[in-house]
Formats: C-alpha cells, sequence, structure tokens
C-alpha cells in the first residue's frame, strides 16, 4: 500500500514540530542502511530539513498539507507508529521500540530518544537509551490530566530535550556531526563512518 507522503505541523509552546508521514519513503542516511519507515517522522523545529520547508500556514497549530520526504535520520526528533489491522498493542509497542531504537543508532548527539505508539483506545509512551528500551501504555481518558501532560512532555522533548537525554560533546547539523574532545572541536563526522572526518 502507497500512502501519500503529507507534513503536519504542531505547535509546542511556541516552536513548531512538523511531523511527516513516511508513506512509501524510508528515512535516509542511516548508518545500517535500513529501509524501515515509521508511520510518522517528527522533525523538531531547530532542525534545517524543518525551518526551510515549513510555510506560514504551518507555523500556526493548523495543519500543513504539503508533500515532503521524510528526509535524513538525523534529522528526526522522535517517531510515531500506528495501529495497523492484525496487531495488538503490545505489537505495535514493540514496532514502535524497534523504530526508536534505530533513531537513537544514528543521533550520537542524543543519550535517549522517544517514540509513540498511537490506535484508538491506547497510546505508548517509549524512551530508548543505551541501556534499555522503556515503554508504558495508557488507554485513551479523556478525563485523565496525568497521562495527557505526559503525552504533551514527550511531544515537549521532540524541540527541548532535557539535559539528560542530551550528549553535550556532540552536536549535529543536517547529517554531520561535531565532536568536541579535551577542548577541541572535531568536525565533519557523519553517521556513516565514525572513524574519518569528511574531507
Amino acid at each position: 500500500m502507497i500512502r501519500c507522503r503529507c507534513a503536519h505541523a504542531f505547535s509546542v509552546g511556541s516552536r513548531t514540530v512538523k511531523f511527516i508521514e513516511c508513506g512509501s519513503s524510508p528515512p535516509q542516511g542511516h548508518i545500517t542502511g535500513t529501509m524501515c519507515r515509521p508511520d510518522l517522522v517528527a522533525i523538531p523545529a531547530s532542525r534545517p530539513s524543518n525551518a526551510s520547508h515549513l510555510s506560514v500556514e504551518s507555523q500556526s497549530s493548523e495543519v500543513s498539507h504539503e508533500s515532503q520526504s521524510p528526509g535524513l535520520w538525523s534529522d528526526i526528533g522522535g517517531v510515531v507508529e500506528f495501529v495497523s489491522k492484525g496487531t495488538t498493542t503490545s505489537g505495535g509497542t514493540k514496532q514502535s521500540v524497534a523504530y526508536t531504537a534505530y533513531l537513537l543508532q544514528q543521533r550520537p548527539d542524543r543519550v535517549a530518544v522517544c517514540g509513540l505508539y498511537i490506535s484508538a483506545k491506547h497510546f505508548s509512551l517509549v524512551l530508548v537509551d543505551a541501556a534499555n528500551a522503556y515503554s508504558t501504555t495508557f488507554r485513551w481518558d479523556e478525563d485523565n490530566d496525568s497521562e495527557r501532560e505526559l503525552l504533551f512532555r514527550v511531544l515537549y522533548y521532540i524541540n527541548n530535550p532535557p539535559v539528560s537525554m542530551i550528549d553535550p560533546t556532540i552536536t549535529c547539523e543536517g547529517d554531520t556531526f561535531t565532536i568536541e574532545f579535551q577542548g577541541q572541536h572535531h568536525k565533519g563526522y557523519t553517521g556513516k563512518d565514525h572513524t574519518q572526518p569528511r574531507p
């Protein structure tokens, strides 16, 4: 099945997060060469691919329906998987954990990353770090403020990850990383080759 690739903008505080449907196009530039496709990828406002593609309409909380490629794994701030026919909540959550783990592999500037699994009756929050993968599942309950607050906290972390989720010695620009070591900045590293900087 081929789905159209649309971009949906969502304001979190004063900054916009862009959700892009992957459809039949996987994000590019993963160190493993994976062709996996989360249902949605979340691009933080700070990423160049987000800033250059956002329209004036999408700067509000309205939805922008422009067609767009999911871009680079290194630009992604979070992944979202939706329920699909024949998939249990447990199975869908495991799929979201797998996609979130792929995201962490391609984000050396991050110590941990978040993902979501969403169905009609449940949602699962996923956190993956170097030590483990964690998930917790909730029933949709409009009267439960703590669950809603937790969901919005995960969305907020896409643009504003807490210090505990960031490696301050590594910065990322596009698919290129700069590593700070003993006061020196080593530039030009990519997710495909961690041994030598780019010429």
